[in-house]
């Protein structure tokens, strides 16, 4: 069993390292003991992989030095530098910009990253954070050589740690664009944007528009109220036993009810907070385009491939949201009539519908 131990020691030792071995006593000895190989072998192999680590390590941190030493276009000479982490603290819509090398750890508030070009690494995940991202509390974010990014604050209590050149800089307010830190990158901003720089919708907590929670019904009834340009104060009744007129939506379901936007599921009853599906929001654009005079150029279309599932009270109104374009299908041409519509899809059917009323007035 010893010589078995041995000549597999030996063999590993060769195979990593390359290097012949003398055994201790006679050199014809066929057995050699195991603690000469702890004592004699081990050791060898512990001082050539130092050598060699320290060889490696030694390169890469010359190398660092040298680059710090030369990149004085690194930094712009008003940066500060934080040796070791140190505790920073930043008002709303105020940022952190981050030099090349730096790392910042956001531990309180809202903050996004907003990366004008290159790289930056989240350390905790190993991953490449993409422009707008909402930073995560208490991850590391590391600035690559060639990064430009900033990290800005959404919220009073915003905060964290950075080491390395940085610069903070105080809040001069959020331009329109930039105004929900949940808009960022994501396909209805546009829409979004548009509505909220006239006043038709609002956000649904401080800096957060919230795109993809779902619709309801009194919600998309309100937008509809706020395009018209209703003022609430004239309607006392909302029509419907569930819908109390002291709601921020009851004057508007009053209004849509009396001319001839909105039904109820029967006489006494609107559920307002139902979501709205995508047949009832094409029945209900119709009917405001009706009230409203507005007549919207069509365009001849194939039917949907799951016209079978659609309401026969809502077909016309299918027909005519895809024709005009208000409503696009999903893969497949499918229209999904009883799905849910989403507050970034009820933003880009509103805008549509505006820019054709535009469009035809012009």
């Amino acid at each position: 069993m010893k010589r078995f131990v041995a000549i597999v020691l030996i063999l590993a030792i060769v195979a990593c390292g390359g290097y012949a071995l003398a055994a201790g006593g006679d050199a014809g000895d066929p057995l050699i003991s195991l603690s000469y190989l702890i004592d004699t072998v081990k050791n060898t192999i512990i001082d050539i992989t130092e050598a060699k680590v320290e060889e490696q390590v030694g390169s890469v941190y010359d190398g660092y030095i040298e680059r710090l030493e030369n990149s004085s276009a690194f930094y712009s000479s008003d940066m500060s530098h934080a040796p070791q982490f140190t505790e920073v603290t930043l008002e709303e819509s105020g940022y952190i910009e981050l030099g090349k090398l730096a790392c910042f750890m956001p531990t309180a508030g809202n903050m996004v990253l907003r990366v004008s070009e290159g790289d930056v690494i989240d350390i905790s995940t190993g991953k490449t954070v993409a422009d707008g991202t909402k930073m995560v509390l208490n991850h590391k974010y590391f600035a690559a050589e060639n990064a430009v990014a900033k990290a800005v604050a959404y919220s009073a209590d915003a905060g964290g740690f950075v080491d390395g050149y940085y610069r903070v800089s105080a809040g001069a307010g959020f331009v329109d664009n930039d105004m929900f830190y949940d808009m960022f990158g994501h396909w209805g901003a546009e829409y979004v944007y548009e509505l909220y720089n006239i006043g038709v919708v609002n956000g649904t907590d401080d800096h957060v528009f919230s795109p993809n929670t779902k619709v309801t019904r009194g919600m998309l009834v309100t937008i509809l109220g706020r395009v018209y340009g209703v003022n609430p104060n004239l309607y006392t009744e909302s029509g419907f036993a569930d819908v109390d007129i002291n709601q921020w939506y009851g004057p508007y379901v009053g209004w849509a009810y009396q001319a001839g936007i909105v039904d109820g599921y029967d006489v006494d009853t609107f559920k307002p907070n139902n979501y709205i599906t995508r047949e009832q929001m094409a029945l209900i654009f119709m009917r405001f385009a009706n009230h409203a005079g507005v007549v919207l150029p069509e365009t001849p279309a194939e039917p949907f491939a799951d016209e079978e599932k659609i309401n026969s009270w809502a077909l016309e109104a299918v027909v005519y949201a895809q024709r005009t374009g208000l409503i696009n299908g999903k893969d497949g041409n499918l229209f999904d009539p009883q799905g849910t519509a989403t507050r970034a899809e009820m933003c880009a059917v509103t805008s549509r519908f505006l820019a054709s009323v535009r469009k035809e007035i012009s």
